[in-house]
Parts: structure tokens; C-alpha cells; sequence
């Protein structure tokens, strides 16, 4: 029975710290996931946009939210000053991420980099979709994470694509 308890106690104690240090199956919290696949729209309102996945960053406690920002949609990142402005509402280490990802980007021809926050809470996101509104481009994120789950460390998912220039 004590040998039940204490075994009970240890993997309580080192599920309790795993979540407080966000850490994800698999993973520390601090991934980066690039890719250059064409990926295929799906439409959840709005006109769907042919994009580039460029990259799709995370980080525990990396700031923001998905409606932060004037309008909650995508940000043109083709100049210093609207890179700064996209990454000053992050964390140093985010923000240094998403920097890095955009100065790796292979653009083609025609195309912009967009970035937009598609995921905040206890797990990271994938992009779902992209869609023409009345009001820019929205980046729609999914996670996996409950209704209900507490996070004491969110994790914070921004995707970089790249748009026909015409369209952002």
C-alpha cells in the first residue's frame, strides 16, 4: 500500500511539473516546424488563399494572443518596421525565432510573408487555413487542447506564409 502511494506521488509530482513547464509529448515547448509544401486551402469562411507554409513557431510563454494586434488578422512582414512591430508582442526568445525564420524564408517571386498568432494555450497549433476577409487575411490555427484544460504555462503558435503579394 505505501509503495502504491509513493509511486502514485512521484508520477503526480512529475505530471504537475511538466505542465508547469509547458512541455508538450515529445517535445520541450521551444519547436520550430518549417516547411515549403504548397498546402491545400480549406474553406472556413472567406475566400480560401493559396499559401506557402514558410514556418510555424512556438514557445512556452512566448506572449500574445491570436486576436492581438489592431485587427486579429495577418501581418505583411516585408519591411524592418512592420517585423518589429509584429515581433514586439512577444517574448525574447519568440521573437528571436520568428526573426530567424523570416530571415531563412525562401520567398519565391511575387510572393510576402505574412505572420499572424493561430494559437495560444496549453498546446501548440497547426494551420488549418487561409481566407480573404473583409478586413485581410485571416491564418486559422486548430489545437488539441480540452474546452476545460488549465494552462499555467501557455504556449504561444505563430505561423509564417507566404502569399501572393496582390492578396496580402
Amino acid at each position: 500500500m505505501q509503495r502504491g502511494i509513493s509511486t502514485l506521488v512521484v508520477l503526480t509530482f512529475g505530471a504537475a511539473l511538466a505542465l508547469l513547464a509547458g512541455c508538450t509529448p515529445g517535445g520541450d515547448g521551444l519547436t520550430v516546424r518549417t516547411s515549403t509544401t504548397r498546402s491545400s486551402p480549406t474553406l472556413l469562411g472567406g475566400a480560401t488563399v493559396e499559401y506557402h507554409e514558410v514556418a510555424v513557431v512556438s514557445e512556452t510563454g512566448g506572449g500574445s494572443s491570436p486576436t492581438a494586434g489592431p485587427t486579429g488578422r495577418a501581418a505583411k512582414l516585408d519591411t524592418p518596421g512592420r517585423i518589429d512591430a509584429f515581433t514586439g508582442q512577444f517574448s525574447r526568445p519568440l521573437a528571436d525565432k520568428v526573426r530567424t525564420a523570416l530571415a531563412e524564408a525562401e520567398v519565391a517571386p511575387g510572393e510576402v510573408v505574412v505572420g499572424q498568432v493561430i494559437g495560444y494555450g496549453c498546446h501548440g497549433a497547426e494551420i488549418v487555413g487561409v481566407h480573404l476577409v473583409a478586413d485581410g487575411l485571416l491564418i486559422s490555427g486548430s489545437s488539441t487542447h480540452g474546452a476545460n484544460e488549465e494552462c499555467y504555462a501557455p504556449i504561444t503558435t505563430v505561423a509564417l506564409i507566404s502569399v501572393d503579394a496582390d492578396t496580402a
